[in-house]
């Protein structure tokens, strides 16, 4: 329940700042996680439109959402279906071009459970 909460908090920053127009610049493009761990992790960045995919052997997943980030700057990716799936993944940059991901409770419902929207990924 406070998950649930938070996250909606979150979500109600990220919503606040995408209406005013303030969105993250991260590069356009795609980053991937150089299949580490056997796990395949891709996120494509066009207009502040995102599409994240996992997969791994039995397991596949993707989602797709939009660029915000609150008033303190932590950069998310809130799912199309946030009002069913309650998924928000925080993006974390690293130094260079790439960033990690951390995936919220919601977002299992999009990806089976041998598989997540976590991990490091980098621009290619």
């Amino acid at each position: 329940m406070q998950h649930t909460a938070l996250y909606g908090a979150a979500l109600l920053l990220v919503i606040s700042a995408a209406e005013t127009g303030y969105a993250q610049q991260l590069p356009d493009g795609t980053y991937r996680n150089g299949s580490q761990d056997g796990m395949s992790l891709q996120v494509t960045l066009q207009n502040n439109r995102v599409e994240v995919s996992t997969s791994t052997i039995g397991c596949l997943g993707v989602v797709e959402g939009w660029l915000g980030h609150n008033t303190s700057g932590q950069l998310f990716v809130v799912a199309d279906d946030y009002e069913q799936s309650q998924c928000v993944i925080q993006l974390f940059p690293e130094s260079g071009r790439g960033f990690r991901m951390q995936q919220g409770q919601g977002c299992s419902y999009h990806h089976g459970a041998a598989c997540s929207f976590e991990g490091t990924v980098w621009l290619q």
